[in-house]
């Protein structure tokens, strides 16, 4: 067998994994890999192990003519001999040697080097022709014996995947160059090689050379670029083809039309020359993409770097330009970044802000970090995608954002003043504008017509900003059109009226619809997480509210909805049992949002709810009840809390007044309307109305049972609520019954210890807390000394203190006076009227 000509080196190991798959019985075997993956040297070993087959081992060179001669020799050599017919070809008395013979296995390596297709042709017809032949193919590139070419052959290809080692294989490597510490040194190895055999041989054989003369080694990275360099190198003869390396090296996985331009259009040859090489991995010239070897790249970067620094920049910037032609906006901001070439950077920023936002922030921002600022003003989009992105505490943005013009643009000019004025819409509603905002946004519409640009995304982000004023019919109004003006034609037309179905879906739940679900094309939108994440809530399904709290952390882009955001995580954490992790949470969200509520922003009152509820989850009554005093008492969203701070407080009848409102009821969200509902059920019990509270419970246990709104009953106290239940009928002792709702913690304390004080005490104990003795306090308010002293001993007596300082320390730990009043918080003076005057104090 002549195979025995290839010489295989003592660092060689056994790879069972391969030869299982070198022992398939195929009739042809395809080795396809880079320079370098050993294919010559496993088959031997192959051949070695496999008995006493025939086998012959040829090496593709020369012509066709000179091909064929060399296999007739080699079958020669081995005894394989056939008559010779001047009559017929040189194939057909070749195929009637081989199979003459019997079993032989034949292999032709380094096939890339023949340029006759015929070859290829004629070695599949002799197979085909030939029973008992076994061809295996060693192949560098993709050119030779594809796929479509050997449909009726049963065949086996490995790949450069397959041939690489793994991280065992290259620690055997090294164990077998006698390096006892290979352990440390395997996964390194072969994290630089990337599993490429011959780098890993070559490492190894250093590091026993190194050990054997006891040098310190140096890393692994410098030990495998350095050889790397010098082998690849010494390959490159063709100057072409090397500063087509060298390119292509600098920047990394490209697209092979990039590398074409590179190169004139002249990529095919080249391509596959660098692939052959083992430079260029991945499926093969004819794809999109061509991917580096990362130990190889790092070699030929590092080389071209110092021998052509000019060029490096002239690259980059070709490259940026051609990614900007070819709409991939992250590629060439990245590109044109490293080309240090501001003007190509800001302008590409301009024209793609948008997607870069929402897409690719980290591209976008590595750009604004590397960027100045001037360059970036000459963009009116550009400042303000860096205003929304990097949360800018400057207000440099205002004085770039145009403002718009007084009547509508002529159609030329109207693509750029709706894409700014988008821009400007999301700018000020980023900083808590909402009222500057909605009327930017209104005015907007009112210059876009049928077929403008992005006019279903302004709709949208017009139905966003309403949304988040608690203007819920505008918003609903605005996101239909958005979802009607969305076609299906365009990717981005279809996730904007995505987004427009999950905030309709929020728009409903918030307005006391009836929500199954959420839209299946809207539920992997920000919205339409959120939507699914209320109701997952609401239903006590806090696996899948966990799932959605998880994802909306990972969606890229600025989070428009943050209120609601917050409002979901922290309800989900106090769901979990865990309340205090969710105030720590709003407060994280509040200072990562200061300056973002501003007047009529929904986002105080919808925050302050989730607090409260926290609060009260606690049995910090008083803390939730200064929460809510910030607010209008009037405000829809805290209606519910007002009312359960009067129950668990003591006041049942208050709390039965609270849940009388028709107006409210009509129009509250199907959650909130059976909290209060259930709220009312124990307020009427508590004042002794058993037959009314069970007709209640009986009432909101029909509409749960309708809506799969379970949440609410793990609101009220459910001692009292079982007592309730055992007479409202069998439905409400049903739904009880519920795995949800069985064994589990309410989320309140059944009562409240609330100290409720009358504007007169309020005033006095402000001013005990400024430091002031009861005299002058009379003084202040007009009121005699010993009533100065009646007061206080009433507020002794609700704060259970029996001192001044023990008073005040009671009073700041139920959220009376702020944690930081103290002798020096002098300045805290009462409402008065117009004619009262003060004594200083």
């Amino acid at each position: 067998m002549n195979e025995d000509r290839v010489r295989v080196g003592r660092e060689l190991i056994v790879r069972p994994r391969l030869m299982r798959e070198l022992d398939q019985p195929s009739a042809l075997t395809v080795l396809r890999a880079p320079l370098g993956f050993g294919k010559t040297a496993l088959v031997a070993q192959w051949l070695r192990g496999s008995g006493n087959k025939p086998a012959v081992r040829v090496r593709a060179t020369g012509s066709a003519a000179e091909f064929w001669d060399r296999v007739r020799d080699a079958l020669l050599d081995t005894g394989v001999t056939g008559p010779d017919d001047p009559a017929r070809s040189p194939l057909h008395g070749l195929a009637r040697a081989v199979r003459a013979c019997g079993d032989l296995v034949l292999v032709v390596d380094d096939f890339d080097e023949i340029a006759d297709g015929g070859v290829e042709r004629d070695l599949l017809y002799l197979l085909r022709d030939c029973p008992g032949l076994r061809l295996v193919v060693c192949v560098r590139g993709e050119r030779h014996f594809a796929r479509h070419r050997r449909l009726d052959l049963d065949a086996v290809e490995l790949t450069a995947h397959d041939l690489a080692f793994t991280v065992d294989e290259t620690q055997a490597v090294l164990q077998a160059c006698g390096l006892t510490g290979a352990p440390q040194w395997a996964e390194a190895v072969h994290h630089e090689c990337g599993g490429w055999p011959e780098p890993v041989r070559a490492a190894a054989i250093v590091l026993r050379e190194l050990a054997r003369a006891g040098r310190p080694a140096p890393s692994a990275p410098s030990i495998v670029t350095e050889y790397l360099r010098d082998r690849l190198l010494s390959e490159l003869d063709d100057e072409r083809v090397r500063d087509l390396a060298f390119a292509a090296a600098l920047l990394g996985p490209a697209p092979t039309g990039l590398l074409a331009s590179l190169t004139g259009g002249e990529r095919g040859e080249q391509l596959t020359r660098l692939g052959a090489l083992g430079l260029l991995a991945g499926p093969g010239p004819a794809a999109d993409t061509a991917r580096w070897a990362e130990a190889a790249r790092a070699a030929l970067s590092g080389v071209f770097r110092t021998r052509h620094p000019a060029r490096v920049r002239e690259l980059r910037g070709r490259a940026a330009q051609w990614y900007r032609d070819h709409r991939r906006p992250a590629a060439a901001l990245s590109e044109a970044v490293q080309a240090q070439d501001p003007e190509l950077a800001v302008r590409i920023v301009d024209e793609n802000w948008l997607d870069l936002l929402e897409n690719h922030t980290d591209v976008l921002r590595s750009a604004f970090a590397a960027l100045p600022v001037p360059a970036l003003e000459t963009s009116a989009r550009a400042m303000a995608a860096r205003d929304l992105l990097l949360r800018a505490p400057d207000n440099r943005v205002f004085a770039a954002l145009p403002p718009l013009p007084p009547s509508a643009p002529e159609p030329s000019a109207l693509p750029e003043v709706l894409d700014t004025g988008l821009a400007t819409l999301l700018v000020l509603r980023r900083r808590g504008l909402l009222l500057r905002a909605t009327a930017h946004g209104d005015r907007l519409l009112t210059f876009a017509g049928a077929g403008s640009p992005r006019l279903s995304r302004l709709f949208q982000e017009v139905g966003t900003t309403r949304l988040l004023t608690g203007d819920l019919r505008g918003a609903r109004h605005a996101l239909s059109t958005a979802a009607d003006l969305a076609g299906p034609a365009e990717a981005s037309e279809a996730s904007e009226a995505s987004e427009a179905q999950g905030q309709l879906a929020l728009v409903s739940l918030a307005t006391g619809g009836d929500v199954t679900g959420v839209p299946a094309e809207a539920a992997g939108t920000r919205s339409g997480t959120l939507a699914r994440a209320i109701l997952a809530l609401d239903r006590l399904d806090l696996k899948t509210a966990a799932e959605c709290v998880s994802r909306l952390h990972r969606l890229p882009g600025p989070d428009p909805l943050w209120p609601v955001t917050a409002f979901v995580h922290s309800g989900y954490l106090w769901a979990a049992g865990d309340a205090l992790g969710g105030l720590k949470h709003l407060d994280q969200v509040r200072a990562a949002h200061g300056g973002d509520r501003g007047p009529g922003a929904v986002a105080g009152p919808l925050l302050a709810a989730a607090e409260a509820n926290l609060l009260i989850a606690l049995g910090h009554g008083n803390h939730a009840s200064a929460v809510l005093d910030e607010f209008d008492p009037r405000h829809p969203l805290l209606r519910v809390i007002r009312a359960r701070l009067l129950l668990l407080g003591g006041n049942p009848a208050e709390a039965m007044r609270h849940c009388e409102d028709l107006a409210w009821l009509r129009a509250a969200p199907r959650s909130l309307e059976l909290e209060l509902m259930l709220i009312r059920a124990i307020a009427q019990l508590r004042s002794g109305d058993r037959t009314g509270s069970a007709g209640t419970v009986r009432r909101a246990a029909s509409s749960a049972r309708r809506t799969g709104l379970l949440r609410p009953f793990r609101t009220v106290p459910r001692a009292e609520l079982a007592d309730v239940v055992s007479h409202a009928g069998f439905d409400a002792l049903a739904l009880l019954r519920e795995p949800a709702l069985r064994n589990v913690p309410d989320l309140f304390p059944e009562r409240l210890d609330l100290v409720v004080l009358t504007d007169r005490e309020r005033h006095i104990l402000d001013y005990l807390a400024a430091g002031l003795p009861s005299q002058r306090i009379a003084h202040q308010l007009f009121i005699s000394y010993n009533t100065v002293k009646t007061h206080v001993r009433g507020l002794y007596r609700k704060l259970k203190a029996g001192s001044r300082d023990e008073a005040l320390a009671r009073a700041r730990a139920l959220g009376l006076l702020p944690a930081d009043a103290g002798p020096a918080a002098t300045a805290i003076v009462p409402h008065r009227t117009p004619g009262q005057t003060t004594v200083p104090a």
